[in-house]
Order: structure tokens, then sequence, then C-alpha cells
């Protein structure tokens, strides 16, 4: 048994060998193979280095190509031979006009000399004689008298016209006059003044100063031209009669209005502007709101018989 597979092994090797001899590959043949391959490779290697040295020599022509331009243009930033011509030129055209001026300068001054000259030789000619008027022509040349009725003419402002003070801060549009008072936009907000009243606007003191036949008289001031207020304020008293009325001033309405005050007393009464409160007791005096100037009162006094 052993005997058969010691055979039957040594055939299969000897089977074996010969497939593997005719079958295989060459060895000449992987050798032309491998030298074929390199071949190729070397090929192509050395056609990468060739465009590669191309490229590098294209680069260095580009180099020097920008290094000339380079050196040319610091030649011609150095070259001021146009710049130097130029100035020369300006500097001669200067000249030409500095001496034109003189020449013009010198001629001018000769005419003026020489036209005064002439004025002063000519003749001077001789006065006119004056004629004398006779009585009939005086009398016809003498002006007409002024009717005695002739009144002097309104001053102010008409409905329709607008006074500006402060540099244009208050514009009053006179929108009516009336007698004795005139309504007013002042800023575009409209308020009724009589005659005498004033108002303030800012830092402004606008007064309607009269009225007078549609006219309108209104004055302004503004900033350190307005004049301190009269009258008395709110806490100070006056007095009339060597002492005998005293008036204490309590306070101003809000619209300056009217007047808060007492007299003889404590007991405050609100007075408007323009009317009177009596004094009472014996006294036949009254004492008189007359006007109300930024909180103050101005107060008059009268006495009947």
């Amino acid at each position: 048994m052993e005997q058969k597979l010691i055979a039957t092994g040594l055939g299969a090797l000897i089977v074996g060998y010969v497939l593997g001899t005719f079958s295989g590959p060459n060895l000449d043949d992987i050798g032309a193979k491998v030298e074929t391959s390199f071949s190729a490779t070397g090929e192509a290697l050395s056609g990468g280095v060739s465009s590669l040295g191309d490229q590098i020599t294209a680069l260095t022509a580009r180099l020097d190509s920008v290094e000339a331009n380079v050196a040319s243009a610091a030649t011609a930033a150095a070259d001021t031979t146009g710049l130097d011509a130029l100035g020369a030129r300006l500097d001669a055209l200067s000249g030409e006009i500095g001496d034109g001026l003189a020449k013009a300068q010198s001629d001018i001054a000769g005419k003026i000399s020489d036209l005064g000259s002439k004025i002063s030789s000519a003749a001077m000619p001789a006065p006119a004689a004056t004629a004398v008027p006779t009585a009939a022509a005086t009398a016809a040349a003498a002006p007409a008298a002024a009717p005695a009725d002739n009144a002097s003419p309104p001053q102010g402002l008409t409905a329709g016209n607008t006074a500006v003070f402060g540099d244009g801060a208050v514009r009053a549009f006179v929108s009516r006059v009336g007698d004795g008072t005139a309504r007013i936009s002042v800023n575009g907000n409209l308020t009724n003044l009589s005659a005498g009243e004033s108002m303030t606007v800012g830092d402004c003191l606008l007064m309607l100063n009269s009225v007078d036949r549609g006219h309108a008289d209104i004055s302004g001031a503004c900033g350190s031209d307005v004049p301190a207020a009269t009258g008395f304020g709110p806490g100070e008293a006056a007095m009339f009669d060597d002492g005998a009325t005293r008036v204490f001033i309590s306070g101003v309405s809000e619209d300056g209005s009217a007047a808060r005050i007492a007299v003889n007393g404590l007991v405050t009464q609100s007075v408007a502007k323009g009317e009177s409160v009596s004094v009472g007791g014996d006294s036949n005096c009254s004492v008189v709101v007359e006007g109300i100037d930024r909180g103050h009162v101005q107060l008059g006094y009268i006495c009947g018989s």
C-alpha cells in the first residue's frame, strides 16, 4: 500500500514539472517586458524635465524684462530736464508780466499828471449874473401856509404788515387794529394788546406803544437791551398820601391781566388792569391798577372832591 502511494506521488511530481516547463513564462520574455516598461517611463521623465527647463528659461527672460523696465523708469524719473525748462519759462513769463504792469502804471500816472495840468490851466468861467426878483415874483413863489388843522401822519404799522425784532427771533404780524387795541400774531400765536401793554417772547420784550388811526406802533428789545420791569413786584408794598394808604402786592394772574392786592389791611382782592379799588373809610381816594409789566404792578392813586 505504501509503495503505491510513493509511486503515485512521483508520477504527479513528474507530470507537474513537465507542465510547468512547457506552460510557464520564459525568463527572456520577462526581461524584455521589464526593459520596455522602464524605457517608456524614462522617456516620459525626460520629457517632463525638458518642459520644466523651458518654463524656467521663459521665467528668467520675463524677470530680465522687468528689471530693464524698472531701470528705464528710474532713469526717466531722474531726468529733470523738462521740469527745469518749464521753470525757466515760468520765470521768464513772470518777468514779462511785471514789466508790462510797471509800464502800464507809468503810462497811467503820466496821463493823470497831464490831465491835472490841463485842468489847472483852464480858465474859470465868469460868474453868472444874479437876477433880483420883483415883489410880485416873490409873492408868487412864497409857499402857501399850512392849514392849522393839518395833523402829523400816524406812526406804526397797518393791518397786514410785520415787524421783526432780535434778528428775526420775534416776528409780530399785525392782524387787526382797533380802538386803542391791536390783534397781533407773535411767532404764530395770536394775542390782543392794548396801548401801553407789553409781552415777553423768549428773551425779548414786545410793546404796543400806541394805536393811532388804524396804525399800531410796536417796539421791541432783546437780550441786554430789554429794560428792567417797572412797578411793584409780589411781596412789595406801595405807600400813598404820606403813608395813609398802604397797598400790598400779593401776586399777578398768570396771563398778566389782573393783580391781587390788599389795601390798608390783609384782605386781598383781584383788580384788573385799568380798574380801581376804593381806599375806604373817610377817604374819597382810590388805588388804580394802571398796568402790569412782567409780574410787576404799576399803581396809580386818585382822589375825588
